[in-house]
């Protein structure tokens, strides 16, 4: 098989989500040739907005929602002149628990003290234990309430799209206000997140190849005469790339599809070998028949979070919902009967969704971590410098800060570029 370079570049970036977008667009002013290459026919990888004819509107079928604490989110759209928008006030807030459906917009007094209460406890299991816990474990050994307990499986249920005992205890330890709130992701991107990829891609200056999966990498040999390549890229047209640093901006659970032939700390070969365990379903509907904005927030029946996003110039009502995956994709009936559990004479005019497991770009929704993934991710950066220099990972999946989160995928591709742009050219 040929091994000389088809292509050279300063700086090689697989995967055009919005990690390696990010890295491409920092370094856009520094004098390197950057060339970011994807498998896919888009640009955004998870981030994923798109035109909803139904709807007349963009809905994102991907990472959507912002957090006050997004600093660098917030900074980005900024400079892009891309605003923001908020999700409705909700007329009818309900919770669909073990008690059954109730009327409760948040956990508040006496419920507010019993999670309170309950992540302290958990805290300190974590922190005691002498391996890593799985969320049942920890729930399990601690003395929280029923209502605690309820609670804790509903935000799980949306969150994650995973058992509890396939995610690593740390994800129960949320912010005492967002627990609280399941409403606390309101925040969301004007034109979807599709705006703010659209803008990065623009704006990088990069070479963006998109269908040009990457295959293999491995090391360039010393003796070659272009002392600044260290690395080389094989896609699976058989192109050969040759670069001084390479940017690995894929989702974890895509990176056993790609043949790595160097030095790896066993923080990067354990992440790589067990793909994380995020599958909520998303799903979006135009819904008829509904008189004002709801939301559900359940441990129980077919949704973990479903709420209205807006009213349609029709008079139709735009919503989402978020459930696991676990037991298959609902058939349009089920889908029908589940909305009309909460929504009595309302009707399914239109639904969509993307399956992300399917994706082959994908393997799985946003970030959520296995046991030990936290620390795995806290040890990854210094241990994959220490081993190979050339080579980072950045994104969502790999942020020991904001995991799984638009955020984290921002702010670790902004990261990864300042490091090569601070290191002496080779």
């Amino acid at each position: 098989m040929q091994q000389q370079p088809t292509d050279h570049t300063d700086v090689l970036i697989i995967g055009a989500g919005l990690a390696g977008l990010a890295a491409a667009d920092r370094m856009r002013d520094s004098g390197r040739a950057v060339t970011v290459l994807d498998g896919a026919d888009r640009v955004g990888g998870r981030s994923y907005g798109m035109q909803w004819p139904a709807a007349g509107r963009a809905i994102d079928m991907g990472g959507t929602w912002l957090l006050p604490s997004f600093e660098r989110s917030f900074a980005l759209l900024t400079e892009l002149g891309i605003a923001t928008t908020e999700s409705p006030k909700v007329a009818a807030p309900v919770t669909h628990l073990a008690e059954g459906v109730v009327a409760r917009d948040r956990a508040a007094g006496a419920e507010a003290a019993q999670l309170r209460a309950a992540i302290a406890a958990l805290r300190d299991a974590i922190e005691r234990s002498p391996r890593a816990l799985t969320a049942a474990e920890a729930l399990a050994a601690v003395p929280a309430s029923p209502f605690a307990r309820d609670w804790h499986a509903a935000t799980q249920r949306y969150l994650a799209g995973a058992p509890l005992d396939a995610i690593d205890a740390t994800h129960l330890l949320i912010d005492e206000d967002d627990l609280n709130n399941p409403d606390h992701y309101a925040t969301q991107i004007a034109g979807t997140t599709r705006a703010l990829v659209t803008a990065l891609a623009e704006r990088s200056g990069a070479r963006i190849l998109l269908g040009h999966a990457a295959t293999e990498v491995w090391a360039a040999p010393a003796d070659h005469p272009d002392s600044e390549a260290r690395l080389r890229v094989r896609t699976a047209s058989g192109s050969i790339w040759e670069a001084a640093d390479v940017i690995l901006a894929v989702p974890r659970n895509t990176l056993g599809g790609i043949r790595i032939d160097l030095p790896l700390p066993a923080a990067f070969t354990e992440l790589a070998a067990a793909p994380h365990p995020g599958a909520s379903r998303k799903d979006w509907f135009v819904l008829d028949g509904v008189a004002e904005h709801f939301r559900v927030f359940a441990s129980e029946g077919s949704f973990g979070y479903f709420r209205s996003e807006a009213r349609l110039p029709d008079g139709g009502m735009l919503a989402v919902a978020l459930a696991p995956s676990a037991k298959g994709l609902p058939t349009p009936a089920e889908l029908h009967d589940a909305v009309q559990a909460y929504l009595p004479g309302a009707t399914v005019r239109e639904h969509v969704r993307h399956d992300w497991i399917a994706e082959p770009w994908a393997r799985g929704t946003w970030f959520v971590p296995r046991p030990g993934d936290p620390a795995r991710n806290a040890a990854l950066p210094a241990a994959l410098a220490a081993a190979t220099p050339a080579l980072q990972i950045v994104g969502g999946d790999v942020s020991v800060d904001f995991p799984g989160t638009l955020e984290g995928a921002i702010r670790t591709g902004t990261d990864a570029a300042d490091r090569i742009l601070r290191a002496p050219r080779v």
